[in-house]
């Protein structure tokens, strides 16, 4: 029996009697001992945490490398974009020059 247990047993033996005041300590113990059996379910365990700290860390590798895909695909359509307006900048110039000169 539990500290609490005692204290319970001691204050209901006066009114009860010993051996009722045992029962219903008995059955109270009982009882919620079968509703924490039917919580624990609900409860995080220690593994349920480490299943879920790994989980955590595949995603975040996952969303890292999709990061830096996209930031290595953005960079290259940068590039790729400020080239066509370098080449168009000197397609400019170069017709501008060629109708002055005419």
């Amino acid at each position: 029996m539990k500290i609490a247990d005692i204290k319970l047993y001691e204050r209901l033996r006066h009114s009860l009697g010993e051996e009722e005041a045992q029962e219903l300590v008995r059955f109270i113990h009982s009882q919620i001992e079968n509703e924490f059996m039917d919580c624990k379910d609900v409860f995080l365990t220690k593994e349920d945490k480490v299943e879920l700290v790994q989980m955590i860390a595949e995603v975040e590798v996952r969303l890292n490398k999709s990061i830096n895909d996209t930031e290595r695909r953005l960079s290259k359509s940068f590039t790729g974009m400020t080239l066509l307006q370098l080449l168009s900048i000197i397609i400019s110039v170069l017709a501008l020059v060629t109708f002055m000169t005419k």
